[in-house]
């Protein structure tokens, strides 16, 4: 509690008193004023936010809950509809609640559902919905609302770019192929608290998929008013979660602040986020310049460039604003083994024990990472430590005996091919500098570098285009389905590599009923795709963000590491200080 202190003047009479008889005759009674101090505790009311949300102690008053961020900009906010597109970094995750979501340990916690089960057959889930959620409008949010954007998402018209992600729902497939109507999708509002989503298999991990920025609910009234671009104007941008959108200005600002109507159980502590958007080049000088509060990392940027970081690192004032953590991610090189040369598995190997991946970790990102022989990265269940080091080590002499017989010693013969990068970010371009060179001096092949721009790079390996690639994957939940199911053609985004014993594996081990029975699948499954050498895999990276000193409540997780986590609500327990 804060109490003050206030004097209080007290007056006290005094009244002589009469004296004796034997002595002088009494005279008239005197007024004394004597000042006395009294303690008097007066208790102020707590700081509270715009939610009514008592501010920790030491925050600044809530009209200076206010962060300025930069952001890399998209067409819109609509997650729900094209997720890679959007300006998800731009405030999206933030503006829709999911049915449920996920805390700073990436454990699922109730959102607009406070409870939710699975069938007794394994077969579908059950989401119970709170009676008095509403848009930001104050209107009712129900499970129609979910239904709609789920069915909306995988209707082929929508055109999403994130269809896969839901391929365990029943009939997804199917839906996103034209082959059925959305309606078939197996997903249906009971009422308006009630959803049941139906699975092809056992899928045990569906909560966590719900969690996801993507798995946002859409105003279906305002979108078959308003069409594709009902997020672009705060009047239709109805958002169901504790900030809702004020401004979106293209290229110049995004701004959202407090959304009066949320009723949830995840009130945060700042009040607008000022977003500025970007292309990443000019977030460093403007973090140094004191034009922006943070620099957060979402899913798809590494916000300071390895040079940056390098120099931060060295820096002993800077360096107590940067918080560098591993990230749940992975980079690899990708063949087209329906082709030549990568239909030779020998190729593939050579590739793989002709790279030196602790040099790239310690080139590119100072140290930060480390070494990446499969899928899995450390703080994914069934990561295997050194189990595979031996199937994709850094051997140039066992790589110039396999290329040799693959048919190419001394790489004579060897075909032109090109490798496929993004230009996005820094490390991306040093990568493929490093692998060109690798390749050169210890297998004498000459590849050729295409640096492509991030959407003509998805665009053609989605169209098939692309044989020979560097490509990421970083974790949306945390289970090995979620990166090894990527190379499940039937499931995931690579479909060119297709191993019979890895697909039956990944196809049975989302449902099995005994996790440790499950979780050996994965493994067995991991260790597939690095020895097949469906990917030559290069290394698992951290990532870092910096906060201003006055940033205060950036969380620390179990395993040590602090930082906000952007897609979940690490965002919620941040706040200002007097600055």
């Amino acid at each position: 509690m804060r109490t003050k202190l206030f004097l209080v003047a007290v007056v006290v009479m005094v009244a002589s008193m009469l004296l004796s008889a034997c002595m002088v005759p009494a005279q008239p009674a005197q007024t004394v004023e004597v000042e006395k101090t009294v303690v008097v505790q007066v208790t102020a009311e707590p700081a509270k936010n715009a939610w009514g949300k008592v501010l920790p102690a030491g925050a600044a008053p809530s009209d200076q809950q206010v962060l300025t961020l930069p952001c890399q900009e998209g067409k819109d906010l609509d997650v729900s509809a094209t997720f890679y597109q959007s300006a998800k970094s731009c405030g999206a995750v933030q503006l829709w609640e999911r049915l449920v979501m996920l805390d700073e340990n990436n454990k699922v916690v109730p959102g607009v559902a406070t409870t939710w089960e699975l069938a007794p057959d394994g077969l579908s889930w059950t989401f119970h919905l709170r009676p008095d959620a509403k848009w930001s409008d104050g209107s009712p949010l129900t499970a129609g609302d979910f239904e709609y954007a789920l069915k909306r998402q995988l209707d082929p018209k929508t055109g999403s770019d994130f269809t896969w992600f839901y391929s365990d729902i029943k009939n997804a497939g199917k839906v996103s192929n034209g082959e059925l109507p959305p309606d078939e999708l197996g997903v249906k509002a009971v009422d308006d608290q009630t959803l049941v989503i139906e699975t092809e298999g056992k899928v045990l991990y569906l909560p966590q998929i719900m969690a996801f920025p993507s798995s946002a609910p859409v105003p279906r009234k305002i979108v078959e008013q308003v069409g594709a671009n009902w997020t672009l104007d705060p009047k239709t941008a109805l958002s169901n979660g504790p900030w809702k959108l004020e401004e979106f200005s293209p290229g110049k600002r995004i701004v959202i602040g407090p959304n009066p109507n949320y009723v949830g159980d995840h009130v945060p502590n700042i009040e607008r986020f000022t977003f500025l958007p970007g292309q990443g080049t000019t977030d460093f000088p403007a973090y140094r310049a004191g034009d922006v509060d943070g620099l957060f990392a979402d899913q798809d940027t590494t916000v300071l460039s390895p040079a940056d970081y390098k120099m931060v690192t060295n820096d002993t004032s800077l360096r107590r604003e940067l918080y560098a953590y591993p990230y749940m991610a992975t980079r690899y090189v990708f063949f087209d083994p329906t082709v030549k040369p990568w239909d030779n598995l020998k190729v593939r190997q050579a590739i793989s024990h002709a790279v030196d991946r602790d040099a790239m970790i310690q080139v590119i990102y100072s140290g930060l990472g480390q070494p990446a022989y499969g899928m899995l990265p450390p703080g994914i269940p069934g990561y295997p430590g050194d189990a595979l080091n031996e199937t994709q080590k850094y051997d140039p002499e066992l790589a110039k005996k396999l290329l040799a017989e693959a048919g190419y010693p001394d790489g004579q013969g060897f075909p032109e091919v090109e490798l496929w990068y993004k230009t996005y970010e820094e490390a991306l371009p040093l990568s493929a500098q490093m692998i060109q060179a690798m390749l050169k001096e210890n297998l004498n092949i000459d590849i050729k570098l295409r640096p492509t721009e991030k959407k003509v790079f998805d665009t053609s390996f989605a169209e098939g285009q692309v044989d020979f690639g560097i490509q990421n994957w970083e974790y949306d939940y945390v289970d090995p389905s979620n990166f090894l199911n990527v190379w499940n053609p039937a499931l995931g985004r690579h479909k060119d590599w297709n191993n019979a014993e890895f697909n039956k594996l990944t196809d049975e081990a989302g449902g099995y009923p005994d996790f440790d029975k499950r979780l050996q699948m994965y493994t067995d499954a991991n260790r597939i795709l690095s020895e097949d050498v469906g990917g030559a895999f290069l290394y698992h990276w951290g990532h870092a963000q910096m906060w201003k000193p006055y940033v205060q409540g950036i969380p620390t997780d179990a395993q040590g590491n602090t930082r906000v986590p952007y897609y979940n609500l690490g965002m919620n327990d941040i706040y200002v200080t007097p600055h």
